[in-house]
């Protein structure tokens, strides 16, 4: 079974019903389409890297990445 799982991956690999993975979107420039994307596996690992790099929560857009769809996240319930 280790040998079809190291092949294949982990189940969650398959999952549809969790994100791929975690974008912040932060605009270089206000009202311009231009913006610099952030990714992370986690949306820990997203947060912390934000915060290591002063990047300000209200400059930042997030998003969860479903196979080729992106959603935002509701940010009023993160802390």
């Amino acid at each position: 079974m280790k040998v079809l799982r190291d092949l294949l991956g982990p189940n969650s690999k398959y999952d549809n019903s969790i994100p791929y993975t975690y974008e912040a979107r932060v605009w270089v420039m206000e009202g311009s389409e231009i913006w610099n994307s952030y990714f992370s596996a986690t949306i820990c690992g997203l947060i912390n890297y934000l915060n290591e790099n002063n990047i300000k929560s209200e400059d930042v857009q997030l998003f969860e990445i479903y196979q080729k769809q992106a959603f935002p996240i509701n940010t009023a319930f993160c802390l």
